[in-house]
């Protein structure tokens, strides 16, 4: 009888133990860690005032000074050492030839040419017997003296003379010492992109006699360490080779040296605004007197 009174009491301890919820553990939570953020500062340099200039070969495109001009004989004409007929003879031109022209003598009676077949690289030839239907005016002075009493090893019509008389070296035109120098240069500008831009200056020079080196300056107008392009344009015509050297502040940057006037040189540059530029032409010593002239574009690029 007892057991039938406890089953109902089983009965309801197993009801609520069934219903009761269910609490389930929780997962341990991963924390993360946050990297510490690097920040990288960059310094911006300052433009240096220090110019690096490049040359860079361009094809000439700029018409020269003087280049020479075209004459043709007329007859049969000898070819001289000196602008003289008590010059020797050196070679011949045939007729109806071309001869290129490329000086003329102080008594304006001959053609200085150019004759490779010469130890010189020219010869002379009398104007009466070349024909020249170009501008003369722009031919250079090249004065070459005859010493008196200095006997003809041959005539015009070919004749030879016995024992000639060796002839003294050519003599050139001297360039007049214009006076210029590195502390008083001939040239002293101020380049801008709003007023001036460029620079244009013709001279001559000589060696070992005369003037022997020139002097330009520029500075540019705008703000310190500004780059600024400059190109630079030299022409020139004569004998002999000819040296350009750029200085800033009387310090040597760059040469370009032993430069022919066979074609126009161009330089291309990269200057910075600062402390002033210089542009120094000059002719090396030579033995025999070497004579040039030439004009200097200085431009600057916008």
């Amino acid at each position: 009888m007892k057991r039938n009174h406890l089953l109902p009491l089983f009965a309801l301890i197993l009801l609520i133990t069934a219903c009761r919820p269910q609490i389930k553990a929780q997962p341990t939570p991963t924390v993360v860690e946050t990297p510490t953020q690097i920040f990288i500062i960059t310094a911006t340099l300052p433009p240096t005032v220090t110019p690096f200039p490049t040359q860079t070969p361009i094809p000439p495109t700029v018409t020269p000074i003087f280049t020479g001009i075209t004459g043709q004989t007329t007859t049969l004409v000898n070819v001289r050492d000196i602008p003289s007929a008590a010059g020797f003879q050196i070679g011949e031109v045939q007729i109806f030839e071309k001869v290129q022209i490329i000086g003329k003598d102080s008594t304006n009676q001959w053609w200085m040419i150019d004759f490779p077949a010469s130890t010189s690289g020219y010869g002379w030839v009398s104007m009466e017997y070349v024909l020249v239907t170009e501008d003369t005016s722009r031919i250079p002075l090249m004065d070459a003296p005859v010493e008196a009493g200095q006997p003809a090893p041959t005539t015009e019509a070919g004749e030879s003379a016995s024992d000639p008389t060796p002839v003294p070296t050519l003599n050139l035109a001297t360039a007049p010492d214009d006076g210029d120098s590195f502390e008083n240069p001939a040239v002293d500008k101020i380049l801008s992109e709003t007023t001036e831009t460029y620079i244009e200056y013709r001279s001559e020079l000589s060696a070992p006699q005369g003037d022997t080196d020139d002097w330009v300056e520029f500075v540019f107008d705008g703000a310190f360490g500004s780059e600024k392009h400059v190109d630079v344009i030299l022409n020139c015509s004569g004998s002999g080779k000819i040296n350009v050297a750029l200085l800033q502040n009387g310090a040597k940057l760059q040469t370009w040296a032993g430069l022919t006037c066979d074609r126009p040189t161009q330089l291309l540059l990269t200057l910075y605004t600062g402390a002033p530029y210089s542009i120094h032409l000059y002719m090396d010593s030579e033995t025999n007197l070497k004579y040039i002239e030439y004009a200097l574009s200085v431009q600057l690029e916008k």
